[in-house]
């Protein structure tokens, strides 16, 4: 919702990239799996990208698990928002 310049990239073939940097960030590379999954849990655009994701990149079991204790901690904290 910030269509802005700095938001915007021209690459050498002339393509036009949009960019939205608000949730931009170094996080462990397991995370990106972890938040395609809270973005909308009944949506099939996001579980064809979770699918994708997962295709690419071959979570270790450390990794794996690190995703089911991000998943569980939302869980809680939904659950007990109110």
């Amino acid at each position: 919702m910030d269509l802005t310049r700095r938001n915007v990239i021209v690459t050498e073939n002339d393509s036009i990239c949009l960019l939205d940097w608000d949730s931009a960030g170094f996080f462990p590379r397991f995370y990106e799996a972890a938040a395609i999954q809270c973005y909308n849990d009944s949506a099939a655009y996001w579980d064809g990208l979770l699918e994708d994701v997962n295709a690419a990149v071959r979570h270790t079991d450390e990794e794996n698990d690190c995703i089911a204790l991000i998943m569980k901690a939302r869980a809680a904290s939904l659950r007990y928002m109110l």
